[in-house]
């Protein structure tokens, strides 16, 4: 019988169950959709008598070397407005203070960022191993919505602030391999972080080209409810602006 390991990248949990062991209760695994055209996948369990197809963990780390932190302002930010249906008028801005996601009445707002972190500018060498990468962006609470599940996906085509309307519509991306997922859940103003590790790890090592992030909303346009704000680097409260923060280690001589 055919069968294929499949992978899922736990390095925040794992490194939570590390470092605070009180907080290891297990994981679940859950379908996203689960209504009832939904496919049943099978997994061999614990007690499959053949080894080599019980569930496994595997950790990689390494002893010694030196751990470093850096923090990353985006060279980029802007807002796609994309209307419903193929002929649709999209808009694009680069220069707010505040950028959205979400989507209300057949529209869809769509975040970009596009960080640089090549060691030129965050010094974080090639063969660093990333501990941990944060993107944080300013959550501000507004009556057009305080709840919302999003995804971060990487650009496979580069973009700029001033880009035409027909440009930003052109920007693709894959729409099935998201790199991270974050929750707005409470109407606190405040720093809403979300964890892309593997996806900054491929950035150092150079085994994906970073031409930038997209983030959108989990919901069909049509059933979206809500427009989520955040700062942009234009904002004029510095504390309120995206960056990123990077931990990472890097193997002793």
């Amino acid at each position: 019988e055919d069968y294929e390991y499949v992978y899922v990248d736990i390095t925040p949990m794992a490194i939570d169950w590390l470092t605070s062991p009180s907080t290891n209760f297990g994981a679940i695994l859950y379908a996203r959709y689960e209504d009832a055209e939904s496919k049943i996948k099978e997994f061999y369990s614990l007690n499959e008598y053949e080894e080599d197809l019980i569930p496994r963990l595997i950790v990689n780390y390494e002893e010694g070397g030196m751990k470093y932190e850096a923090s990353c302002p985006p060279m980029m930010d802007a807002t796609i407005v994309k209307y419903d249906g193929e002929l649709g008028e999209n808009t694009s801005t680069g220069s707010d203070e505040h950028i959205y996601i979400g989507g209300f009445n057949g529209y869809s707002r769509r975040a970009l960022f596009h960080f640089d972190v090549s060691e030129e500018k965050t010094g974080i060498p090639a063969n660093a191993t990333i501990v941990k990468a944060g993107l944080f962006l300013y959550f501000f609470p507004s009556s057009r919505g305080d709840v919302g599940h999003m995804s971060v996906f990487k650009l496979d085509s580069a973009f700029n602030e001033g880009d035409t309307v027909s440009k930003m519509r052109a920007l693709s991306f894959d729409p099935e391999e998201d790199w991270g997922e974050f929750e707005i859940e409470s109407e606190s103003a405040g720093y809403k972080e979300v964890i892309i590790n593997e996806l900054m790890q491929k950035w150092v090592y150079g085994s994906e080209e970073n031409l930038g992030l997209l983030i959108r909303g989990n919901y069909d346009v049509e059933d979206c409810k809500d427009i989520l704000r955040f700062g942009t680097r234009e904002n004029q409260n510095p504390d309120t602006r995206p960056y990123l923060e990077i931990k990472y280690a890097i193997p002793p001589d």
